[in-house]
């Protein structure tokens, strides 16, 4: 039975979407919290990245869901000497390039990159500004988080880098 006929429309709706990009085919599970999307495309490097959408009920469920879409990548095992550094970068690029926030998953050497909203069900939904942006800034976030864990700096070192990055992808320093 399906508890959530409004979300499992807007993953479909979604589901389509992705399937015009060319990534692999997303597989669309219902669960008891709401409706998950996954897929899976590759980079410039060879790898793969995975492409996620986590559909739940919003505040008012007759007109408002929950969204969260992400990607995640593979990135170099996090030495514990290189937390504090890459947590610095981490907080600092999350700051420039919201409202992307971007995470690590230490215990499987992967790093994400999130943007969460609020969604009317009313609307059509539009998901590729994010992948949009996750195809720019993908090579640059290992990049520059790579260079964190292979050489623990200062914070303050970090977070420049960070900066850097948010510049290279906006195009201007951003305040």
């Amino acid at each position: 039975m399906n508890d959530h006929p409004a979300l499992t429309l807007i993953a479909r709706r979604l589901s389509k979407e992705w399937n015009s990009w060319g990534v692999q085919p997303p597989k669309i599970t219902e669960g008891s919290e709401g409706v998950t999307l996954k897929s899976a495309f590759s980079l410039a490097c060879g790898q793969q990245a995975v492409l996620t959408a986590e559909i739940t009920p919003g505040l008012n469920r007759a007109k408002t869901a929950n969204l969260v879409l992400g990607t995640h990548f593979a990135c170099r095992s996090v030495p514990e000497k290189a937390l504090l550094s890459l947590c610095a970068f981490l907080q600092e690029a999350t700051a420039q390039l919201s409202p992307m926030a971007l995470l690590v998953d230490v215990e499987n050497s992967r790093l994400l990159i999130r943007q969460s909203q609020i969604i009317a069900l009313e609307y059509p939904l539009m998901s590729r500004p994010l992948y949009d942006a996750c195809l720019l800034l993908i090579e640059g976030v290992k990049q520059s988080a790579n260079a964190v864990i292979s050489q623990p700096m200062a914070p303050e070192q970090a977070r420049e880098l960070a900066q850097r990055l948010a510049v290279s992808y906006h195009g201007v320093p951003q305040q």
